[in-house]
């Protein structure tokens, strides 16, 4: 640990030396870097959700604002926005007093859930091979389709997708259903260019693998310190093929140092990633110049009103797509993302850190659940990881209200569907097939 606060020191150092706050940036820094020792040493567990959003806080508050256009008139009074929400959410994260990481007894694995994974991966590798190619921004649609998509229908097949992967991973062994779930999303990105699922995935198998077969030593640290170092620059670089999403386009960007380079320079200077400060700076400016005004908590109650829009006289877009809107001054279909720091200044003003509290509370309270004992918040909490993850860096309240009550909805069918005799008594016939399978095949084996 101390080699390592030492490495990351001298980063900090040299990060700050050549951007435009080296005070701020070094000693913020620090602080963030020591936040991050502090809690693998408690809870013995490398890169879960906490982790995960310190090193977000650190490229946002030192490299990113070290690289920044600090020119904006009210840059620093957004700086100070993304600062105390920092402050507040680790303050409310040890509020409650960590818990010891119990192991919870995973499930056999059925060999129905196997097929299902062999299924699965095998049309991602057929769709790898036969799908034409399309460019990134195909993903995208005008304002007028996004307005008149199936929303309700959508909502539907989320709460579906969740009683699928629910009972995929209470029928599963955590280490065989995060590993399918890696690799599946990585055959699959030449074909989205969407990193996101593929990275948490990764992340949420890194963290199986710490709870079931070992934990991470010194060396081990390192090793995996270099390997991550490696795959992330790889992986943003790799952005750079969305012009032409295949498999050869990926693998001719990957081949070249160059683009892979200037993919990296993108990154820091301009991505929407690099931006939430200067994001809520604009925010801040259409405050004070009466273009917008405070959201009220309308991202946190948005989806709860949507079918009653029509009746509603404040109705606008959720906090990511209203912003591209204003700064465009014409109806747009894009999402930038604030981050949250920003969405919270925008919904409640200078009273945000309360809400920046409670969020560190919420993720304290979320991560002693999950490594409980329990297998069942276990797979709860790897299910839920990237969503939780995802918000917790870039915002989208009225997302994550969607996918919530989407998650309880799941649970709460799957609750009232084991009380129905009939799925009770067809699930038991499965389980039973299913296991005198799995022993004859045992026993040949012997």
């Amino acid at each position: 640990m101390f080699v390592f606060f030492v490495l990351t020191s001298i980063l900090t150092m040299v990060i700050a030396w050549h951007g435009t706050s080296p005070i701020s940036a070094f000693i913020i820094g620090e602080i963030i870097i020591g936040l991050f020792i502090i809690d693998f040493l408690r809870i013995k567990i490398l890169m879960h959700v906490y982790q995960l959003i310190l090193v977000y806080f650190y490229f946002s508050l030192v490299l990113f604002h070290s690289f920044n256009d600090n020119s904006d008139e009210f840059y620093y009074i957004a700086y100070s926005v993304s600062v105390l929400h920092g402050l507040f959410f680790v303050v409310g994260y040890y509020l409650i007093s960590p818990k010891e990481v119990v192991r919870p007894v995973a499930p056999k694995q059925n060999i129905l859930s196997l097929v299902y994974f062999v299924f699965v991966l095998s049309s991602g590798l057929f769709a790898l091979f036969v799908s034409n190619s399309i460019d990134y921004s195909y993903h995208f649609l005008s304002f007028e389709e996004s307005q008149s998509l199936p929303i309700f229908k959508m909502y539907i097949n989320i709460i579906y997708n969740y009683i699928l992967s629910i009972f995929i991973y209470l029928t599963s062994h955590p280490l065989i259903a995060t590993t399918f779930s890696f690799f599946t999303n990585l055959i699959t990105y030449p074909l989205s260019g969407v990193k996101g699922p593929m990275t948490a995935t990764f992340f949420s198998l890194f963290v199986v693998i710490q709870v079931y077969l070992y934990k991470i030593s010194f060396k081990g640290f390192i090793v995996l310190g270099i390997f991550g170092a490696g795959f992330g620059f790889l992986l943003i670089g790799s952005t750079a093929f969305r012009g032409m999403l295949t498999f050869e386009s990926l693998i001719d960007t990957l081949s070249n140092i160059e683009l892979l380079t200037d993919r990296w320079h993108y990154f820091i200077m301009t991505s929407p990633e690099s931006s939430h400060i200067k994001y809520t700076a604009d925010i801040i400016r259409m405050i004070e110049n009466g273009i917008t005004d405070f959201r009220y908590g309308f991202d946190h109650y948005r989806f709860f009103l949507y079918p009653f829009k029509d009746l509603v006289s404040f109705w606008e877009l959720s906090s990511y797509n209203q912003y591209p809107v204003l700064l465009a001054e014409r109806q747009i279909s894009a999402g930038l993302y604030l981050g949250l720091a920003g969405e919270l200044f925008w919904n409640f003003g200078w009273f945000f850190p309360l809400f920046s509290l409670a969020y560190g509370v919420s993720l304290k309270w979320y991560t002693n659940y999950a490594f409980s004992g329990s297998y069942f918040l276990f797979a709860i909490y790897l299910i839920f990881f990237h969503s939780f993850v995802w918000h917790l860096y870039r915002g989208e309240t009225n997302g994550i209200t969607i996918v919530v009550t989407a998650l309880a909805s799941a649970l709460i069918i799957m609750k009232l569907s084991i009380k129905v005799r009939q799925v009770r008594l067809i699930v038991l016939y499965i389980t039973k097939f299913v296991f005198k399978r799995t022993m004859k095949r045992n026993v040949g084996l012997e």
